[in-house]
């Protein structure tokens, strides 16, 4: 079975690859911005690439590149000299503006510096129209097809399954070579020839609705300039992966690779952003509800109350469905479900709209009893799929869950993170209940939640570890390793405060904290491999869920240790955090490396210093018990003001500093605050 995550990867480019996002149109290519060759550089619209190739030229030579830096999520400004006289000197520098916006434009300014010939400029653009996932794997591609003259400032192709590509010119009309188009541009010195270039996909683009993320975007100024320019990439990056399919809107979760609703990615990231508002949460969730499973079906894994794994609508089918076949196979997404609609509602989401998914979130925890649980032990079990998924957690490569031994686990596995999601669901799920469906339903739920407790203290505690087993396997043996698997049970109350203390000191020991973040796999186990996918790996997102975890412990230190690890890391990144990355140190090497084809943008990574932030805040509101508490774990010293934090239907802004804690804005929202 090929595992759609990892798998043989066509070659991955000479240098970095930056990628552009917007309204589900995904542009990655060189820092120059051209498509390097044989690679998976590309125009990509609904699992369909576009545009395979685009090389530009001037004088027969490629322009270097002085600088190239990205404006936002969707902009790239790259300024490149060219046009070499005998003694190597630049005659002129070339810029490209590059817009991503439902289209992509490339603005040229030609700046002539110094006198000589009139300088030729040329684009050679292709298609060939290749299904994603065709081009991440090594097998054979479609040839190339040139574009052809549509107007006098028009070209196009199409792809022989029907969508095509459009390119319009503005400016200097082009001379036609094959595939080339080119220019003769002669300025004065001083002076700059201009023209554009727009390539437009002819299906009509996803688009991204302005209503899809609430108003006043989250600011963060401070001592710490880290903290602005992280939060403030968030949240472009966030709003250029929301995509509208229908009437359903939700978070992609990451370019190029998975511009697709994905259950576990999507839910993962609505909780972590939710100080950005509730709206794009719920739709979210009403999306992940809309398909929820109603019937058995062997082929795709739908199961009655159970949550998608994957829904892909372009070119690229799954696990042999056919586009817009949703697949279900995830163990985790459905317990998620529930926990981050109780979590929407105690941020203040719409009470309609959360009252319209209760039925949804009863289905789900049902869904948990009667076929999670596949041999009754009461823990929800992962499954391995033939022709589908074989780890069904979050570390879902086939690879991922082994003993202290080194060798794979027999599956199906219960993983520790998805007790405590349920143990999280059953409460959450309570609450709900009390407060907007039927309260008499409520206790059964806490009885439910208080002996899941139980059992899985006594089958996940590891004297051996100090700390939780990743799993348990078919023979229910304890996968006896450390992981960043047990920092999640801190995020529910599935354990006893002694047992979170020392789960708290397990997952932050040297074998798993990084200099960058928690490591998948501890570094002394026999297993442990740096850019392993799920092995010895760090995911910015497992970090930040680790972080909020621990800033639920009374006096945790780790969590300024975690924050300064995790906004260096945003920093080398240009405060685009990577999906993952190597799990080696600073001992080991001076700088992160990140892993060869990560998704980037990637939804849960761009939300993790939105969910950092707030552990950092210790904010946990509830709006209909009308509190607020806030616990703020910043270093002496430090000072921070967060402005923007949505609650509700309104705002609030948090400052911290040498002079203590102030709160705006909770007075008018019915909140009482309360600082700890």
């Amino acid at each position: 079975m090929t595992d759609p995550h990892r798998g043989t990867v066509r070659k991955v480019p000479s240098q970095t690859s930056i990628s552009l996002v917007s309204a589900g149109i995904v542009l990655t290519s060189g820092p120059g911005g051209d498509l390097e060759d044989g690679t998976f550089h590309g125009l990509y619209h609904r699992d369909l690439r576009l545009l395979s190739r685009y090389d530009l030229e001037v004088d027969g030579v490629s322009p270097n590149v002085l600088r190239s830096a990205r404006r936002d999520a969707s902009s790239l400004d790259t300024v490149m000299a060219t046009s070499f006289n005998e003694h190597g000197d630049a005659r002129a520098v070339l810029i490209r503006h590059r817009r991503v916006d439902g289209s992509v434009t490339d603005a040229y300014e030609l700046h002539r510096l110094a006198p000589g010939p009139a300088m030729q400029l040329r684009i050679h653009l292709g298609s060939d129209f290749a299904p994603l996932m065709a081009v991440k794997s090594a097998g054979d591609l479609p040839a190339e097809l040139p574009l052809h003259q549509l107007s006098a400032d028009r070209f196009g192709a199409s792809s022989p399954a029907g969508p095509g590509v459009a390119v319009t010119i503005m400016g200097p009309p082009p001379d036609r070579d094959g595939g080339a188009f080119v220019w003769e541009l002669d300025p004065e010195v001083g002076r700059s020839s201009r023209l554009a270039v727009t390539i437009t996909p002819e299906q009509a683009p996803t688009v991204t609705a302005p209503d899809l993320t609430d108003p006043a975007p989250l600011e963060v100024r401070g001592t710490d300039h880290r903290w602005g320019r992280s939060v403030r990439g968030s949240v472009v990056d966030l709003a250029s992966l929301r995509v509208q399919e229908g009437d359903e809107r939700f978070t992609a979760a990451g370019a190029p690779w998975f511009m697709a609703l994905f259950g576990r990615d999507a839910l993962l990231t609505a909780f972590a952003a939710l100080p950005l508002g509730t709206r794009a949460v719920l739709d979210t969730l009403e999306a992940l509800a809309a398909r929820q499973g109603q019937r058995v079906d062997d082929r795709t894994l739908e199961q009655p109350g159970r949550i998608l794994h994957e829904l892909r609508v372009g070119a690229s089918g799954v696990f042999g469905l056919e586009p817009g076949e949703a697949y279900y196979g995830t163990a985790d997404a459905t317990p998620l479900f529930v926990m981050v609609l109780a979590e929407a509602a105690r941020w203040g989401g719409d009470e309609q709209r959360i009252r319209a998914l209760l039925p949804a979130a009863r289905a789900a925890l049902d869904w948990c009893e009667r076929f999670g649980d596949v041999d009754g032990d009461g823990f929800v079990e992962a499954v391995p799929h033939e022709h589908g998924i074989e780890n069904q957690g979050w570390k879902d490569s086939g690879d991922s869950m082994v003993h202290a031994d080194g060798q794979p686990a027999p599956r199906p596995i219960a993983l520790v993170e998805v007790q405590a999601y349920v143990h999280g669901a059953l409460l959450g799920l309570a609450q709900l209940e009390e407060r907007l469906g039927d309260p008499s339903a409520a206790r059964p739920l806490r009885k439910r939640a208080d002996q899941l407790s139980q059992s899985f203290v006594e089958a996940f505690w590891s004297e051996r570890l100090g700390g939780l087993a990743m799993g348990l396997d078919a023979n229910k043996q304890r996968l006896e390793v450390a992981s960043s698997n047990m920092g999640h049970a801190l995020w529910t109350d599935i354990l006893p405060a002694d047992l979170r203390a020392k789960v708290a000191r397990r997952v932050t020991a040297p074998d798993l904290f990084s200099s960058w973040g928690i490591r998948t796999l501890g570094a002394d186990e026999v297993a442990y491999s740096p850019l392993a996918y799920h092995r010895g790996t760090i995911w910015p997102h497992d970090s930040a869920i680790v972080t909020y975890g621990l800033s639920r412990e009374p006096g945790c230190g780790e969590v300024r240790a975690l924050q300064e690890e995790l906004l260096a890391l945003a920093e080398h990144f240009d405060y685009r955090l990577p999906e993952l990355l190597s799990g080696t140190s600073r001992e080991d090497l001076p700088a992160p490396v990140p892993y060869p084809v990560a998704c980037s943008p990637q939804a849960w990574s761009a939300a993790a210093p939105i969910l950092l932030l707030r552990s950092v805040l210790g904010l946990e509101p509830d709006v209909p018990a009308g509190r607020l508490i806030v616990q703020p774990k910043l270093a002496e010293g430090e000072a921070l003001t967060a402005s923007g934090i949505r609650i509700g239907d309104g705002e609030i802004t948090i400052d911290v500093g040498p002079a203590g804690v102030r709160v705006e804005g909770a007075g008018p929202l019915g909140l009482e605050v309360e600082v700890r």
